[in-house]
């Protein structure tokens, strides 16, 4: 029997799904999305059988439909087509659409060769928590994910409950590359205790794709909720949101460094800056950061910070900026990556403590408390 679904929803629904899935697949059922309707609406799922993703729109005529068809392939179709109504119709394992005057096909497989993530969500496990909150954890997180394969456990946001210094619960991104670490808390609802409970090693390490792809579903609207469960093995999530959209992913099999280690303690000094004023003080100079590294000199001098570099051809660049430090002293850092550390708060002004050039500095906005930012120092 034949379903009829306003195409925009039907676009947008397969575009969600489809994400999970890679362009150039060895495997051709992990390139297709799964669509199955009946009287309670479409259903399109898609998997890389680490990560499934499952969304949802509301059906105009009920049919029934199990089909699994080309991502790329319905993607591009639905785009072409016009606004309107859109009529799907299984023929064996195969697609029939009809949308106006245009009506076409797709190929199908067989639905039974799509791999299953799925588990068992017990619901002492399963809490909600604002939308935005989880977004803050991860957008604040992911900007200092590794990508070095050797060291995979680097390569997501390690999440975790944890006792803040006030003495409430959060729940708490972290994610290091090893030149820089970035922290973020949210807070953690009492329903959340057995999910992420209080304690060593009680976290996860959410891979860098699953986090990205979340991250692109969850909602900035105040107010709206997602809902986060834990399996019963702790080897998986399941993030449901408003729209009632889904997202499971496996989490990495590893586990995550003590970042505390790193995180520096004993300073000797402090400096509030501009925020925007720094960024713009790294952008004018950055422009004669030549070569792989592209490494600048912060020069803490009392009421200004001075900001230089050098060439490897021999230009050189120099710029200030207002500030009130503590203690004079001169470090270098990676332009790049604190840009980017920078970039990821809203904080007007930004506080970096210090002890000497051989140690990390600590970055943290004056109305942030909540994102820890650290990079390391490199010698120039």
């Amino acid at each position: 029997m034949s379903a009829v679904i306003e195409t925009a929803a039907l676009r947008s629904a397969v575009r969600a799904a489809a994400a999970v899935t890679e362009r150039r697949n060895s495997i051709p059922i992990l390139g297709c999305v799964r669509v199955r309707a009946d009287a309670d609406g479409v259903a399109i799922t898609a998997t890389d059988m680490d990560i499934s993703i499952t969304t949802r729109a509301p059906v105009q005529t009920a049919g029934e439909l199990d089909v699994a068809v080309p991502a790329g392939r319905l993607t591009r179709v639905l785009t072409a087509l016009d606004t309107g109504t859109i009529t799907l119709t299984p023929k064996g394992k195969d697609l029939e659409f009809t949308a106006g005057e245009t009506t076409g096909g797709l190929y199908g497989f067989p639905v039974e060769d799509i791999p299953v993530v799925s588990a068992d969500f017990p619901k002492a496990r399963t809490f909600t928590m604002p939308a935005d909150a989880l977004r803050a954890v991860l957008a604040n997180t992911l900007i200092a994910v590794s990508t070095e394969e050797t060291r995979y456990y680097l390569n997501g946001v390690y999440l975790h409950g944890r006792e803040t210094h006030a003495g409430t619960r959060a729940l708490t991104g972290v994610a290091t590359n090893g030149h820089v670490m970035s922290q973020q808390d949210a807070p953690l609802p009492p329903a959340a205790s057995e999910a992420f409970p209080v304690g060593p090693a009680a976290g996860y390490i959410l891979p860098r794709k699953s986090a990205g792809l979340l991250l692109r579903m969850l909602s900035t609207e105040s107010g709206d909720r997602v809902e986060v469960a834990i399996d019963s093995n702790r080897t998986k999530v399941r993030f449901r949101l408003a729209d009632d959209t889904e997202l499971i992913s496996r989490f990495i099999d590893g586990t995550f460094p003590d970042y505390e280690r790193v995180v520096p303690r004993n300073f000797t000094g402090n400096a509030k800056v501009g925020r925007r004023d720094l960024l713009a003080a790294l952008r004018r100079v950055s422009a004669m950061c030549e070569g792989k590294h592209r490494h600048v000199l912060l020069r803490f001098d009392g009421t200004r910070l001075g900001v230089m570099t050098k060439g490897e051809e021999g230009g050189h660049a120099y710029t200030a900026i207002p500030t009130v430090s503590t203690h004079p002293i001169e470090i270098g850092v990676n332009a790049a990556y604190l840009r980017t550390l920078l970039a990821a708060s809203d904080a007007e002004v930004t506080v970096i403590s210090y002890s000497d050039h051989a140690n990390p500095l600590l970055l943290q906005g004056e109305s942030e408390p909540a994102l820890r930012q650290v990079i390391m120092p490199v010698r120039i």
